[in-house]
C-alpha cells in the first residue's frame, strides 16, 4: 500500500510551469467547462469504432430536441470502402434513413436528418460537418460522440474551422456509455483507447507544420470568442 507524505503534498505549488500532462488536461477541462443546455441549431454525431450507441443516443435527443433543425451524421470509412473489421472480417452496420427508423435508433423526426455515406477519418468528418453547417446557414451544434474521442474530434473541428476561416459554436455532449464497454472495431474499452487519443492529439497538432488538431492556445482563443456569442448569453454567470 502506498504511503503519502501529506506534508510534501501540501507544499506543492498551485501554479506551476505547464508540461505535456497539464496541457492535455487543460484541453479536456476547457472543453468540458462549457454548458450543456444550449439552444443549438443542429446535433452532430460522427460514426466510428462501430459504436452504434453514439448514433442511438444522438437520435434519442434529436427526437425530442426543442431547437435543433438538423441532425448531421458524419460517415464511417469501413462501411463505404467495403473493408472488413480487423477482428471479425465483416463491415459495420450501415446507417441509413431507413435503418434509423428501426431499433435501436427508433428515429421519429425524419425531416432534417442528413447522413454522410463515407468519411476517411476524423479530419474529413469535420470538413463535411463544417461544409454542411456553412451551406445550411447554421451557427451552432451539439457534438454527440464517445467521451474518449470527444476532445480530439472537437479540436480537429476547431482546427478545420480556423483553416477555413469561419467559426461555429460547438457544445460538447458526450455519449453516455459504460467505460468498460468494448468498442466492436478495436475490441478495446474507452479506458484502453484514451492513451491512443492523447498520442494522436499531440502528433496531429504537429502534422505538416500547420497541424490538423487545434493547440491549447487556439482553444483558449476560441473559448474567449465562444463565451461572447449570443447563444451563451443566458449561461454567463
Amino acid at each position: 500500500m502506498l504511503k503519502f507524505d501529506w506534508r510534501s503534498i501540501m507544499n506543492i505549488a498551485r501554479v506551476r510551469e505547464r508540461n505535456e500532462t497539464s496541457t492535455i488536461a487543460a484541453l479536456c477541462i476547457g472543453i468540458l467547462s462549457l454548458p450543456r443546455s444550449v439552444a443549438v441549431d443542429a446535433l452532430v454525431v460522427p460514426q466510428g469504432e462501430d459504436e452504434i450507441w453514439r448514433v442511438t443516443a444522438a437520435v434519442r435527443d434529436w427526437n425530442v430536441h426543442k431547437t435543433a433543425k438538423y441532425l448531421l451524421i458524419a460517415g464511417d470509412q469501413w462501411k463505404a470502402t467495403g473493408q472488413g473489421r480487423p477482428q471479425e472480417g465483416k463491415s459495420g452496420p450501415d446507417i441509413t434513413l431507413e435503418s434509423l427508423r428501426n431499433p435501436p435508433y427508433s428515429l421519429t423526426r425524419n425531416d432534417g436528418v442528413i447522413v454522410n455515406d463515407f468519411d476517411a477519418n476524423t479530419k474529413t468528418q469535420t470538413e463535411w460537418v463544417w461544409g454542411k453547417m456553412n451551406d445550411l446557414g447554421l451557427s451552432s451544434f451539439e457534438l454527440h460522440v464517445s467521451p474518449y474521442h470527444l476532445v480530439r474530434w472537437y479540436l480537429t473541428f476547431l482546427k478545420t474551422s480556423v483553416k477555413l476561416g469561419k467559426l461555429f459554436v460547438v457544445i460538447p455532449s458526450p455519449t453516455p456509455s459504460e467505460m468498460d464497454r468494448v468498442a466492436p472495431l478495436s475490441g478495446a474499452t474507452p479506458w484502453e483507447l484514451v492513451a491512443g487519443e492523447v498520442q494522436r492529439i499531440k502528433m496531429y497538432q504537429e502534422k505538416e507544420d500547420v497541424g490538423d488538431v487545434a493547440t491549447l492556445f487556439e482553444l483558449q482563443e476560441y473559448l474567449k470568442w465562444l463565451w461572447q456569442q449570443p447563444v451563451l448569453a443566458d449561461h454567463r454567470i
